[in-house]
C-alpha cells in the first residue's frame, strides 16, 4: 500500500515536470513569435524590419532571414531587394536573404527581364542571372522596345549597340546617334519581321547597318533618312543626299530607286510615289528583285489605296491624275490599267470600277482594265456583287457583269 502511494506521487511529479517543460517551451516560442521591431513594412516575399536604425528581413513566420545589419532596404523587381551598406548598394533574394549582386554599386535600374543595370561613379554596367556580364563603363544604356536583343549604349558623346546574346558591342560607340528599327517585309496585307537594322549618324551623315545576323555592312553616306514611325518600320528606307531622294534596301544597303527625286514618301503598301519637280511617277518593287519606274507625268497620285480581293492576293490600285482627268495605276504590275481620260472614278467594289466621262458612266474590270459595261449610261446605282442598276433616259435596268 505504501509502495503504491509512493509510485503514484512520483508519477504525479513526473507529469507536473513534463507540463512545466511544455509550458516553458510554448512560452519561449510565443515570445519569439511576438518579437517586435521598431518598424515593419510588408513586401511581396518578406517583411522589411528595422531595429536601432538598422534593417533586415523576416519571413511570413517572422523568422529572420537576414541579420539586422543594413542601413537601408528597398523592394526592387521580382525577388530582388535592394540593400545598402554605407553608401553602396547591392541586391539580395527576398525569399532567403542570399546575396545576388555585391553591395558595391552606386545605382541600380531594373529591366523587365533578368538584367539589372548597375552603376559605379557615373558609369553603367549590366548583371544578368547573377553574373556581371558588362563591367561599368558606359555613360548611358537604353533598352529598346523594337528588339530585346539589341540595346543602345553611349560613351561620352558617342553611341553604339550592345547585343544581349553575346554582351558585346556589335556597333562600336563611335556614332553621333544610333536608332534601332524593325525591317518589315510586306506581301499584300501580310507583314513579317525580316530583319533588324540600325540607322547611325556620323558628322551629319546617316548610314544604314543591318544586324539581323549579328553583322553589319558598309553603307553610303546620306544626309537624312526616313524609317516609318515608332511602331512600324519597313524593309526599304527613303534616303536623301544633296537634297535628292531615293530608296535603299534595309536588308542589303542596295540603292533600289536612284537618289535623283525631289520626294519619295514612305508608303504603307510597299510601293512608292516618286516626284520630280511638280510631276509624280511610280516605282514598283517586285519580289524577284525587278524595279518598274514610270515616267513622271502625273499631277497627282492618290494617297488612298484601293484594295479588293483578287484570287489569293490583294490588288492595290491608285488613282492618277493628269490635268483634270483621272485614271487607275496598278503598282503590282507597274502600269496603268485605265488611262487618265475620265472625269470621275468610283472606289473599286466587287472587282469593278465605275468611270464617268462626258456625264456618261461605264464599268471596267479592276483586275485588268477590260470594259464590262459600255460608257453610255446616264446614272449607275450601287455596285452589287453580280450586277448593277444603270439608267439610260428614264429607264432603269439590271446589268449583269459578264466577267471580271
Amino acid at each position: 500500500m505504501k509502495m503504491a502511494c509512493l509510485f503514484k506521487m512520483n508519477r504525479i511529479k513526473l507529469l507536473l515536470y513534463i507540463a512545466i517543460l511544455i509550458s516553458s517551451s510554448r512560452a519561449t516560442s510565443f515570445s519569439q513569435e511576438m518579437k517586435t521591431y521598431d518598424t515593419e513594412k510588408q513586401g511581396t516575399y518578406c517583411t522589411i524590419v528595422s531595429e536601432n536604425g538598422k534593417y533586415g528581413l523576416i519571413d511570413k513566420k517572422r523568422k529572420e532571414i537576414t541579420k539586422i545589419i543594413y542601413e537601408e532596404i528597398r523592394e526592387g523587381e521580382g525577388i530582388d531587394y535592394l540593400v545598402r551598406v554605407g553608401d553602396k548598394w547591392g541586391t539580395i533574394d527576398g525569399r532567403n536573404g542570399e546575396q545576388l549582386i555585391p553591395t558595391k554599386y552606386d545605382g541600380f535600374k531594373f529591366t523587365d527581364g533578368n538584367e539589372t543595370f548597375v552603376s559605379q561613379g557615373n558609369k553603367w554596367g549590366i548583371w544578368d542571372n547573377g553574373k556581371q556580364v558588362i563591367a561599368p563603363q558606359y555613360d548611358e544604356i537604353i533598352w529598346l522596345d523594337t528588339h530585346p536583343d539589341y540595346w543602345r549604349c553611349r560613351i561620352g558623346e558617342n553611341w553604339g549597340i550592345i547585343s544581349t546574346r553575346t554582351w558585346k558591342e556589335i556597333i562600336p560607340c563611335k556614332y553621333d546617334w544610333v536608332e534601332q528599327t524593325k525591317l518589315i517585309r510586306r506581301v499584300g496585307f501580310v507583314s513579317e519581321v525580316s530583319s533588324f537594322g540600325i540607322i547611325v549618324k556620323k558628322s551629319g551623315s546617316f548610314y544604314l547597318l543591318n544586324i539581323g545576323d549579328g553583322k553589319s555592312f558598309p553603307s553610303i553616306a546620306y544626309d537624312s533618312v526616313l524609317f516609318g514611325n515608332d511602331l512600324v518600320q519597313y524593309t526599304n528606307i527613303p534616303a536623301e543626299r544633296t537634297s535628292k531622294w531615293g530608296l535603299i534596301s534595309g536588308l542589303t544597303g542596295k540603292i533600289l530607286i536612284p537618289i535623283e527625286y525631289d520626294a519619295v514618301p514612305i508608303e504603307d503598301d510597299g510601293n512608292y510615289r516618286i516626284r520630280k519637280g511638280d510631276k509624280w511617277g511610280f516605282a514598283s518593287l517586285f519580289p524577284d528583285g525587278r524595279t518598274a519606274i514610270s515616267k513622271n507625268i502625273y499631277d497627282e497620285i492618290s494617297t488612298d489605296v484601293f484594295h479588293f480581293p483578287n484570287s489569293w492576293n490583294q490588288t492595290q490600285l491608285r488613282g492618277v491624275r493628269i490635268g483634270m482627268k483621272w485614271g487607275v495605276y496598278d503598282p503590282q504590275i507597274g502600269k496603268e490599267i485605265l488611262p487618265a481620260i475620265f472625269d470621275q472614278l468610283s472606289i473599286p467594289k466587287h472587282g469593278v470600277i465605275a468611270t464617268r466621262s462626258s456625264n456618261l458612266w461605264g464599268l471596267w474590270s479592276a483586275s485588268d482594265g477590260k470594259q464590262m459595261v459600255p460608257v453610255k449610261y446616264e446614272e449607275i446605282g450601287e455596285l452589287e456583287e453580280t450586277f448593277v442598276h444603270v439608267r439610260i433616259g428614264d429607264k432603269w435596268i439590271n446589268y449583269k457583269y459578264e466577267n471580271r
